[in-house]
């Protein structure tokens, strides 16, 4: 395997709560992944970032908020130095939700932070480092009363000062989803949106200059509810847009549009396949568009990247090699470096109500080797078990209370086969070998009287 060159890791994996939102990567290949956690210090659900090298080895992981509870949504590498992150905060007045701004250094201490917003709730959409060194923000207010939403887009200044917001729509109802600049410093904020409350969605686009004055804003779409989920620009100043359309609750299609600089449609796909996008993005190494697409299959959710010529033609797809049905949502997709396509989201590796942060890379012609690294820190898992090494060749230790109680064992794979034990019991620990075993991932379950809960621990075993 060429680690290198393709990858995929999950994070958090014992945490009661995780999700990966967005993904951002430095000159050095290192991965900044945005997201929330109820695991690693949290006290009430927090915005976490998540710091790895460019193998996606984890080198930190910072929790931000307070007793309220945070979630983020959106990060950005800064250009001198560390990153701006973009979430949402129930500390405003009455729990309002409001929206939480932070910017730190490449080791997560902050620099300054800020909690701003209507007094109706805000959610967070995306954050955005223009070209001016400024910040950009997309987000949505409820309006009070209205039944109604407004997407709005907010300039900051470098010291996080507020220097404009606007929102494009006086009427109706409308959602921000995505934020996009272009070479000329206009700004694209992208999301869904009707003139008239109670009639379906469009796509909804608006353009804007440095200064925060509305140029144009255009809806596209059908006779069905639609939504923007991404933007990218090319290197000639071509938007496009990676949207679907909700034909019924279990329908969905993703929907691409190709527009010019004026919003002006040149080219426009809407398939058939029972399918969403999550994200776009722009790959300047092939001047391609690739998107995050999500799917069911099987009673599982899938994922993958799509590389697609900017015509929208098929080049080709890429799917996280999981090796056994594991539910994988993406969140977003971004261009890595030397050609590489960079996806994260939320996979449910453990089983319902445990997630995990999940990263995935592969290189511009979709290809990867089938072999699925599952990155789980050695750290007591619920209820003070824990396995380590993991993943391990040969043999593993498992850290449990009392071991000489332990009546039962069992390590079995993903067809429910189980398989015979060598153990040798310690003080505090067990020992497991795993000699003349299939590399692959195992699910180890444990009997013991302190333990009444029978849960089945993923075991990732590479000889």
């Amino acid at each position: 395997m060429n680690a290198q060159s393709r990858f995929m890791r999950t994070y958090g994996a014992y945490g009661l709560f995780n999700e990966g939102k967005s993904v951002s990567i430095d000159t050095s290949g290192n991965a900044y992944i945005c997201g929330s956690t109820g695991g690693s210090g949290s006290r009430n659900g927090d915005m976490v970032v998540i710091k790895t090298d460019s193998l996606g080895n984890e080198l930190w992981n910072k929790v931000y908020g307070d007793s309220a509870t945070e979630s983020g949504k959106s990060i950005r590498v800064h250009p001198e130095n560390g990153f701006i992150a973009l979430g949402t905060s129930n500390s405003g007045i009455n729990n309002d939700y409001q929206l939480f701004l932070i910017r730190a250094d490449s080791n997560g201490t902050i620099l300054w932070s800020r909690i701003f917003g209507f007094a109706g709730w805000d959610e967070a959409a995306a954050v955005y480092i223009a070209k001016d060194g400024g910040f950009l923000v997309a987000s949505t207010e409820w309006i009070e009363g209205a039944n109604s939403t407004q997407m709005t887009l907010w300039k900051f200044d470098v010291n996080g000062d507020q220097v404009w917001q606007h929102q494009p729509q006086a009427t109706g109802s409308s959602k921000a989803f995505a934020l996009a600049e272009m070479a000329d410093s206009t700004i694209l904020m992208g999301g869904s949106g009707t003139y008239n409350i109670g009639q379906p969605d469009d796509m909804q686009l608006a353009k804007y200059d440095k200064d925060g004055n509305l140029i144009w804003y255009q809806s596209y779409g059908t006779e069905y509810a639609d939504w923007i989920a991404g933007i990218a620009v090319t290197n000639d100043n071509r938007i496009g847009l990676a949207g679907n359309r909700r034909l019924d609750e279990s329908s969905t299609n993703p929907m691409l549009y190709l527009l010019d600089a004026d919003g002006i449609v040149q080219n426009q796909v809407i398939d058939g396949s029972n399918a969403e996008l999550s994200s776009i993005a722009y790959g300047p190494f092939e001047n391609t568009f690739f998107f995050g697409w999500n799917y069911y299959q099987a009673g599982v959710h899938k994922a993958g990247i799509f590389n697609f010529t900017v015509d929208f033609s098929f080049k080709c797809n890429s799917l996280p090699p999981l090796t056994i049905e594991i539910p994988l949502i993406s969140s977003a997709v971004i261009p890595g470096l030397n050609g590489k396509m960079i996806l994260v989201g939320t996979s449910d590796l453990t089983g319902p109500g445990i997630k995990s942060i999940a990263l995935y890379v592969c290189d511009a012609s979709c290809a990867n080797d089938g072999l699925l690294q599952v990155g789980i820190a050695e750290e007591s898992a619920p209820n003070g078990i824990s396995i380590y090494p993991n993943p391990n060749a040969g043999k593993f230790s498992l850290r449990i209370n009392n071991p000489a109680k332990t009546s039962s064992i069992f390590l079995s794979d993903v067809s429910g086969r189980t398989y015979p034990l060598e153990i040798q019991a310690q003080s505090n620990t067990i020992e497991i070998s795993t000699h003349g075993l299939s590399s692959g991932i195992y699910f180890l379950r444990v009997i013991h009287p302190d333990y009444p809960i029978i849960r089945a621990y993923p075991i990732l075993i590479q000889q």
